[in-house]
């Protein structure tokens, strides 16, 4: 598997280094974080979707820690994690298709409708006495659709408001996933002490 994967990074590589040559990057006025901040303070909306990408990011750190140790717990060995967790992902194949209904019916009816999927789904999640393999795939797959419908109505939202010009703040939305890879174990180790 991973010289599969290691072959495809090279053909990827070559392809890059003998095909791109010609290309020229475009100039980028380069902004410091403090000038974002600031900026933040004219713009909520900015920050709103900012916040949200954040929350998103966290969602998805406790999920990949806690639901595999979760789903340990009740019984289920690595083999039925590994398939509910093949499964759980697929929504993350076909998110082309809601941006294409985001462009249509706007970003912020999306937004919504993921924020109720993923919240309807983690309830679940946490509420289910039956275990079954198919079950907790199921909700799983519904909680990654949820986040997929956001992450895409978030992306587009945020880069629909933002140009060229905002690439400080450009960083800081993309900073909010390594981010959140440090505080949400501080914070998922807090609330189980």
């Amino acid at each position: 598997l991973y010289l599969l994967g290691g072959s495809m990074v090279l053909v990827a590589c070559v392809l890059i280094l003998t095909t791109q040559h010609a290309s020229k990057d475009k100039h980028y006025q380069h902004g410091s974080l403090v000038k974002a901040f600031r900026s933040l303070r004219q713009r909520p909306a900015i920050r709103r979707i900012i916040t949200l990408n954040l929350l998103l990011q966290l969602f998805y750190t406790w999920m990949v820690v806690y639901s595999p140790l979760y789903l340990r717990s009740l019984g289920f060995d690595w083999r039925a994690i590994g398939v509910m967790f093949s499964i759980m992902l697929i929504p993350f194949v076909y998110s082309n298709t809601r941006q294409a209904i985001a462009d249509r019916y706007g970003e912020k009816p999306i937004i919504q409708i993921g924020l109720f999927i993923i919240s309807l789904a983690t309830i679940c999640f946490s509420l289910l006495t039956k275990h079954s393999i198919l079950l907790y795939a199921g909700v799983l797959f519904a909680t990654r659709t949820g986040a997929s419908i956001i992450e895409v109505g978030c992306d587009s939202y945020f880069f629909k408001q933002t140009s060229d010009k905002d690439t400080a703040i450009v960083s800081l939305y993309r900073a909010m996933y390594p981010l959140a890879y440090i505080i949400g174990p501080l914070a998922g180790a807090g609330v189980l002490l």
